[in-house]
């Protein structure tokens, strides 16, 4: 019961309606099938949005709007109908008034069909184009004067008599534009249709984000760092060069972003290249003999670590005379 109500209340609005508007959005826009359009887009946007077109103070108004946005869209110089021009309709009268009327920018297009083409007041013309009624009385008043300027019949007589002869040469005007309207329940019926073609978009956009996002989570793998050789290589020195080479490494090169120092050991021999520990590489114990470091023998590091303990001066003094004893036998 409800729904038929509401589909009676529509039908309407759309009977009583609808040819107005298109005719005033041919006007707007200067071409037919823009006109229409933009009368069927307003009356599906009413018919989506029906229980707050219905409890709306002026539905008419409401209507009016959606129309001239759209008759008035920038995007429409754009539109393959704009290339095709239209046969001359009615009188020459007519159409130099129609010419004038489409010379004008859009917002002064609208304010002056709003206020002299429907009888608005200048407050309601304001508000209904979004603009001050400062602004609006402005665009009134140059917009009467730019079409008064291309029009012969309203240049013959006074600038008084201006305004009444404009309004009723622009309400005939539109009255004789032959537009086409669709029958209500083709409205209706191409509403439900867009709202239904919009719901299945939707629905589908999101099914894919959802495969696409599923399908990423399921087919990544988790990152791994880059593997590192803890193996420490083995250092050797050429024997007709001298220079330190390397086992464990390409080319028999020190391993990359290891910087090498030159250290000799105690006593004497040979200096010795060395690459410098890394944070986790094995320390080896410092030869405390000063015994040289033969051709393959690991490379001497030093300790990093005090291994000095607590000594009587006498172990002391017997630990020093039996390293010169050694000494002195080598």
């Amino acid at each position: 019961m409800q729904k038929k109500a509401a589909t009676d209340a529509f039908d309407q609005l759309y009977l009583g309606h609808a040819r107005p508007l298109a005719q005033q959005a041919l006007l707007l826009s200067g071409h037919r099938e823009i006109a229409e359009r933009a009368v069927a887009h307003a009356f599906h946007r009413a018919w989506q949005r029906w229980p707050q077109v219905a409890v709306d103070s002026d539905p008419p108004g409401w209507l009016r709007a959606a129309v001239y946005d759209y008759a008035l869209s920038p995007w429409h110089q754009l539109h393959p109908a704009r290339n095709r021009p239209e046969a001359p309709t009615g009188p020459p009268a007519d159409q130099e008034l129609r010419e004038a009327l489409l010379s004008l920018p859009r917002s002064y297009r609208a304010t002056l069909l709003l206020c002299d083409g429907l009888g608005l007041s200048l407050a309601d013309a304001a508000a209904e184009t979004e603009a001050s009624t400062a602004a609006a009385g402005g665009r009134l008043v140059h917009a009467r004067d730019r079409v008064a300027a291309h029009c012969a019949e309203l240049r013959a007589v006074p600038p008084e008599q201006r305004g009444p002869l404009l309004a009723r040469r622009l309400r005939e005007v539109a009255a004789a534009l032959p537009v086409r309207v669709a029958p209500p329940r083709l409205a209706r019926r191409g509403s439900e249709h867009a709202t239904r073609r919009t719901t299945l978009a939707a629905l589908g956009l999101t099914a894919a984000v959802t495969a696409a996002t599923a399908f990423t989570l399921v087919s990544a793998e988790p990152s791994r760092g880059p593997e590192r050789d803890w193996t420490e290589p083995e250092i050797t020195m050429s024997a007709r060069s001298g220079s330190p080479s390397y086992s464990g490494s390409p080319s028999g090169t020190a391993p990359s972003g290891r910087a090498l120092v030159s250290t000799p050991p105690r006593g004497h021999g040979p200096r010795v290249a060395r690459p410098l520990p890394g944070p986790a590489e094995p320390r080896t114990r410092a030869d405390r003999h000063g015994r040289r470091i033969q051709p393959g023998d690991r490379a001497w590091l030093p300790q990093l670590r005090s291994t000095n303990a607590r000594m009587h001066l006498k172990n002391v003094e017997k630990q020093e005379k039996q390293e010169k004893r050694e000494g002195q036998e080598k």
